[in-house]
């Protein structure tokens, strides 16, 4: 049951941005580049690590799953270094990535010119997050046989992690260049045009055509696109994607994640419940997910599970200012003034202009009497926000609270003068002004 004076409105959650507003009395709606790094050689290459034997747990694709072809200017037979290179292949097949760089450096050993082998450990050091080693390895592969796109693609994601996108785009397109039809070049340059600082969205969505169009019975491109579409608010879309995405592999975690964020964009929060708590079973545990989901849960007033979600959304990332307020949504609803202030001011803390924080802890002050608090949040969102005129009714209502009646009038005739003739809170602000304009005419005669 929603609290007298309190109006709550939906719950948005764009990936990867929680929009949540929070209505007063029914109303208030409230890169830098990175130097050039140092050329390698073959001597740079770390020291062999002991072989470990392949260990298969799953069977999802990596990323980047499979290493390009030799080339044919790379003319020498690897001969015994076939064995272990095939066995490195099979463990990075298999997410194995340490026993992965084992095998290919005993390929590397018994062939010092085997270039898919340099370009494949490169590949595992960057599934290991030891971006100098992959660096070296992919320029060593490269001073060898200059056609390993994959080595392109992996200097990419290391340019990437540096965030040298400049760069990144360069590698990326070079690998095109060398080999038009190897899928993971588009995959990446799609991620990487989705995720820079001032997205390219038509080019992303290039891409990850063009990774559906090559590889169409693989996941990877339609999760991509979905991604891409979530971000640019555009869940129906992203649905058609992810439901193909789910079809051709029904145990993919993200896929029902990403799911169950567009149904819940869509206003279907029982089956984006369902899908975040698929996606869970299937080990996705990430905050993005509790957070999406203590949003569903309050969507359908299921209060006990939405904080039982926003509590382990805070737990595993504690600055998250979203899961914050979310959390103090709860608490505020269920009635627990202390909680909800608690997050508020935590979440204000972390971002001081966090407009919606403000409105939600105003309506906490309101509902503790702490005038004079509300009043200075108020003030401050509607400094930060001058169209949020529905800030000008809950000062009205504090100075009317504090009888200070002439600020109270103000307040109230400047709101009446700048809200919609529709405005939820027109009726009551009309009715209030015309009170204490009623008590101001006729004041009370003095015994």
């Amino acid at each position: 049951m929603e609290r007298a004076g309190v109006k709550p409105s939906r719950w948005v959650i764009d990936a990867p941005r929680c929009l949540a507003l929070l209505v007063l009395a029914g109303g208030v709606a409230a890169c830098s580049p990175q130097p050039a790094q140092p050329a390698a050689s073959a001597s740079q290459t770390p020291e062999l690590i002991l072989p470990s034997p392949v260990s298969p747990t799953t069977t999802a694709p990596a990323v980047l799953s499979a290493p390009a072809e030799p080339s044919p200017t790379a003319t020498h037979n690897p001969g015994s270094a076939l064995g272990p290179y095939q066995a490195g292949d099979e463990n990075f097949k298999h997410k194995n990535y340490a026993a992965a760089a084992n095998d290919y450096s005993l390929a590397i050993l018994a062939d010092k010119k085997f270039a898919a082998a340099y370009c494949q450990r490169g590949l595992a050091y960057v599934e290991l997050g030891n971006m100098q080693n992959a660096f070296n390895d992919f320029q060593t592969a490269l001073q060898i046989d200059p056609y390993q796109a994959a080595c392109y693609v992996g200097l990419a994601r290391v340019s990437i992690q540096d965030k040298d996108y400049s760069r990144a785009l360069a590698d990326l397109n070079q690998a095109q260049a060398v080999q038009p039809g190897y899928v993971d070049t588009y995959l990446v340059r799609g991620k990487l045009y989705r995720d820079m600082p001032t997205p390219d969205t038509t080019d992303a969505l290039s891409d990850f055509g063009q990774v559906i169009a090559l590889a169409p019975q693989s996941p990877d491109g339609y999760l991509e696109r979905a991604d891409l579409y979530l971000n640019t608010s555009a869940p129906d879309r992203a649905l058609a994607d992810l439901n193909i995405a789910i079809a051709i592999d029904a145990s993919n975690a993200r896929a029902y994640f990403l799911r169950g964020m567009a149904r819940h964009a869509t206003g279907d929060a029982r089956s984006a419940i369902a899908d975040l708590l698929k996606a869970q079973s299937l080990g996705f545990n990430d905050e993005k997910l509790y957070l999406a989901l203590g949003a569903s849960y309050l969507d359908v007033d299921d209060q006990a599970n939405a904080l039982a979600a926003l509590d382990e959304a805070v737990a595993l990332s504690p600055q998250d200012t979203q899961a914050l307020y979310l959390r103090g949504v709860v608490n505020y609803r269920g009635g627990h003034n202390y909680p909800a202030l608690l997050d508020m001011n935590a979440a204000l803390a972390i971002h001081p202009d966090f407009e919606d924080a403000l409105i939600l802890r105003a309506n906490i002050y309101l509902s503790l009497q702490r005038w004079q608090d509300a009043i200075a949040d108020f003030k401050r969102v509607y400094q930060l926000d001058p169209g949020n005129v529905e800030t000008l009714y809950g000062i009205g209502k504090a100075y009317h609270a504090l009888r200070q009646d002439s600020a109270a009038m103000d307040a109230l005739n400047e709101y009446l003068s700048k809200a919609p003739a529709d405005a939820t809170n027109r009726a009551e602000a009309e009715q209030l002004l015309a009170q204490l304009q009623g008590q101001v005419q006729s004041p009370t005669p003095t015994p």
